[in-house]
C-alpha cells in the first residue's frame, strides 16, 4: 500500500515490536509477570517460568493475529474505550442560572 504524502511514508501503518503494537506488547509482558508472580507468591517455582512464558506467548500470538487483520487494532483496543468512559468534568450550561 502507498502512502498519500511523501513525508508521511508511515502514516498507513502503525510502529511494531515484534509484530505487534507496543502497547500489546507491554500488556503480554505486564500480564506474564503477573503469572510469574503470581506463581511465586503461592510458591510454586516449577511451573512459575512455564506459566509466565506461556502466558506471553499466547497474548503475543492473539495480538499477532488480530494485528495483522487490522494494523490499528490496538487503537480500537485501547482508545475507543476513553470515549465510551466519557469524561470526569460534570459539564454545566454557561448561559446563567436557574431561579
Amino acid at each position: 500500500m502507498k502512502a498519500a504524502s511523501a513525508l508521511l511514508t508511515g502514516a498507513q501503518k502503525p510502529d511494531t515490536t515484534m509484530g505487534i503494537d507496543f502497547r500489546l506488547f507491554m500488556l503480554a509482558g505486564g500480564a506474564g509477570g503477573a503469572m510469574f508472580g503470581g506463581f511465586v507468591v503461592i510458591d510454586v517455582m516449577a511451573l512459575a517460568l512455564i506459566a509466565g512464558l506461556a502466558t506471553i506467548l499466547s497474548i503475543w500470538l492473539w495480538a499477532w493475529r488480530r494485528t495483522r487483520a487490522d494494523h490499528h487494532f490496538a487503537n480500537l483496543l485501547f482508545v475507543a474505550p476513553l470515549f465510551w468512559r466519557g469524561s470526569r468534568k460534570v459539564r454545566h450550561l454557561i448561559g446563567g442560572h436557574k431561579s
